[in-house]
């Protein structure tokens, strides 16, 4: 199994946390970066590092601290966007997740931005996705333990959004992102956009060991209403979508592209079957 899970955390993964952890480091200190510019030259930068976006939060258990942001707006006016980067901390998350989806009422539909987000707390799930889903008796799936299983039933809002969901993933989205992404996916409430997840989904605790450092294990695997395998296997795109460099080198977000033209072609021919 973990020879099959190295396999699937790709060269690109790897590269993406080495390049995130290469740059991480105290506030006010520079880090040095080589890179080829738009022209394919060699440049290299001197970076200070600044404070993170958002608020430090400590998880839970003996799991250090970590910055917590969302972001949202309406993309040209018609089209809801959110996005964070965990599931982490609900008392100020939440609020803002909730007044985010609320705004977007009437909407033409809403992308949830799930790439680079890292996960977290299952208990912020049900609520999310009730957001998406009106149907009472819906779960995103079941928490399977040694001593017995427990569902995620998700919790319908009052005025739920009803109309087209696209969710971004990448293979950095994790644990309670890719349980969204595929829990709405198997509902029908949204259609998943970008490169396939990190396949990493068991649920996990974390003790203090002796020495002070704390050690994480899986205590719980999760299946999904549809069968999917998600666990080493990744959350698979309904669209998949690849930024090219030259896409990146215009300022263009490929994924999200896609993601606003499906739904435009939604609101025009209306939803798929």
């Amino acid at each position: 199994m973990a020879r099959k899970y190295a396999a699937r955390f790709d060269r690109d993964s790897l590269l993406a946390g080495s390049l995130r952890f290469a740059l991480a480091g105290p506030v006010g200190l520079s880090a040095a970066i080589t890179f080829r510019d738009g022209r394919g030259a060699m440049r290299r930068l001197t970076l200070d590092r600044v404070a993170h976006e958002g608020w430090m939060s400590r998880p839970f258990g003996h799991i250090p601290s970590v910055p917590v942001w969302i972001r949202s707006t309406r993309l040209d006016g018609r089209t809801g966007y959110v996005a964070f980067n965990a599931f982490i901390d609900p008392g100020r998350l939440m609020p803002r997740f909730n007044e985010a989806i609320a705004s977007f009422a009437g909407a033409d539909g809403v992308v949830i931005d799930l790439r680079g987000n890292m996960g977290g707390l299952g208990d912020m799930l049900a609520g999310m996705a009730g957001w998406f889903i009106a149907t009472k008796g819906v779960t995103l799936g079941t928490m399977v333990t040694r001593s017995g299983s427990l569902k995620l039933a998700v919790v319908p809002r009052p005025a739920p959004f009803t109309g087209p969901v696209a969710v971004l993933i990448d293979e950095l989205s994790m644990s309670a992102s890719e349980v969204l992404a595929q829990g709405l996916k198997d509902a029908g409430r949204a259609r998943v956009f970008g490169r396939r997840s990190a396949g990493a989904v068991l649920a996990s605790t974390v003790e203090k060991l002796p020495n002070g450092d704390g050690f994480q294990y899986p205590m719980a695997r999760f299946e999904f209403p549809s069968g999917t395998v998600v666990e080493g296997a990744d959350v698979v795109p309904d669209e998949p979508v690849h930024a090219a460099r030259e896409t990146l080198l215009s300022g263009r977000d490929a994924v999200l592209d896609a993601a606003v033209r499906w739904i435009r072609e939604t609101q025009v021919k209306g939803p798929k079957s």
